[in-house]
């Protein structure tokens, strides 16, 4: 009897394989895009946190020309420093930035009666950037 030897795999074998690797990646792709939407929308939310964090350093320092040109402008830009004012203290944030996910500006704006400030994401009622 002689025995011969085979090099190689049978064609089972490559079905096999790539029949696991397809379920595999089947599994894994979905919850990658979920991880992928959920980390925009932290960061989303943690740029948000920092901006009312700036809003209140200029309420601390009773910065009333930042403070009054934030309420009529409604953007982050005055905040910025580099920006001029007249008492040139804006400093509050290194650079102006917009949401992870689209790159759209922050709406900013000002309840008298409750006293409070509130950051706006553009991407909020498509996307759940909410604070």
């Amino acid at each position: 009897m002689v025995r011969t030897f085979r090099n190689g795999f049978t064609l089972i074998e490559v079905v096999i394989t790539v029949a696991i690797i397809g379920i595999l990646l089947a599994i894994a792709v979905p919850s990658m895009t979920g991880y992928r939407k959920g980390a925009e929308r932290e960061g989303c939310q943690d740029q948000m946190r920092t901006i009312l964090s700036a809003i209140e350093e200029a309420r601390l320092e009773r910065d009333y020309d930042v403070l009054n040109t934030l309420r009529t402008a409604g953007t982050i830009d005055v905040l910025v420093s580099g920006t001029e004012s007249a008492n040139n203290k804006n400093r509050y944030l290194p650079e102006a930035f917009g949401c992870p996910s689209g790159g759209a500006a922050y709406s900013i704006s000002y309840d008298e009666d409750s006293d409070t400030w509130t950051v706006t994401c553009p991407n909020a009622a498509s996307k759940g950037h909410t604070l």
